[in-house]
């Protein structure tokens, strides 16, 4: 037989490459064993999963059985359904997906297969599924949908409780260590959820115009630094009074931030740029007197914007 011609061009391998990525979810628990990576595909329903340890495509495909039916009439009514979000459980056993048609189903890892019903009949929400987050011991499976929090138990798949929201979040994040559920609304406002007792305890104001585009909460739940569009802020918040204490603007709009472990830094992508651009926390290396600043403030236009950090070190203080 002849040998496998490798596909060279672009052309040649463009027919088996996948959609791009819309979410990602990993966990190293179990990545030794089996698959520890499932990926959301741009306009596809099916979530692949992928080998961490091997750097190969994993053995399965996620699709939910009542997707498919008999005769193709659920196949029909959900030919349009997509993967919108995706979350998977700390231990790495299980991965739960959100669907834009409401849906959520939960699969395990190591087989593929689907377990457990959320809803009716998987129905969960009357909207798109926005978020899906699981608390660190697998006890609580969180949904959010438009204008609406829902609680379940992972285990039996019953729902606990709802909460009701004033606005359709644009996404939400959840920080394992403080419990906490972080919801960026439409209206530029940002609520933090306490899981525990599923009440709204915080509530950061922004105009309309600084709708958030990504947030981060550090390590012990005490500081959140928010992005915006528009204007291209950088706010940080002191969690514990509620109050702005820092709020400055970049050259670019930064489209997502994260805080190393240590809180010691902070990591943020901007719009057209291709790097990872790292900022030093003072905060964790001095005592800084910080004074609250208006909920509104916006850095005035002569102020001028902060440059974001260089790709070389300085070394104009080394002599």
């Amino acid at each position: 037989m002849p040998s496998a011609k490798r596909l060279s061009s672009v052309a040649q391998r463009l027919p088996y490459l996948l959609p791009g990525p819309s979410a990602i979810a990993l966990s190293p628990g179990r990545a030794n064993d089996w698959d520890s990576i499932a990926v959301a595909h741009t306009d596809r329903r099916e979530v692949s999963t992928w080998n961490f340890v091997r750097a190969t495509r994993g053995r399965h495909w996620l699709d939910p059985r009542r997707f498919h039916g008999k005769g193709g009439e659920a196949l029909r009514v959900h030919r349009r359904t997509i993967a919108t979000c995706l979350c998977m459980t700390r231990c790495g056993n299980f991965v739960v997906i959100g669907y834009s048609s409401g849906d959520v189903a939960k699969f395990n890892m190591q087989s593929g297969l689907e377990y457990g019903e959320f809803g009716n009949k998987g129905k969960v929400h009357e909207s798109t599924v926005i978020g899906v987050h699981v608390t660190s011991v697998n006890r609580v499976l969180i949904t959010v949908g438009r204008g609406e929090v829902k609680f379940w138990n992972f285990s039996t798949c019953k729902l606990i409780d709802t909460l009701d929201i004033t606005s359709s979040p644009r996404f939400s994040k959840f920080h394992d260590e403080s419990d906490t559920l972080a919801l960026a609304l439409s209206t530029g406002e940002v609520m933090l959820v306490n899981v525990v007792n599923r009440k709204i305890f915080r509530r950061f104001n922004n105009p309309v115009t600084h709708v958030c585009t990504d947030l981060a909460l550090s390590s012990d739940g005490t500081m959140m630094v928010t992005t915006h569009r528009c204007d291209p802020l950088i706010k940080t918040w002191d969690v514990v009074d509620c109050k702005l204490i820092d709020c400055f603007r970049v050259q670019r709009p930064a489209t997502s931030v994260a805080f190393s472990p240590a809180d010691d830094l902070l990591a943020t992508t901007h719009t057209a740029c291709l790097g990872v651009y790292l900022w030093d926390n003072r905060a964790t290396y001095q005592r800084l007197h910080l004074k609250p600043l208006p909920e509104d403030y916006v850095p005035p236009n002569t102020a001028g914007f902060i440059e974001l950090p260089t790709e070389r070190l300085s070394t104009r203080n080394l002599d």
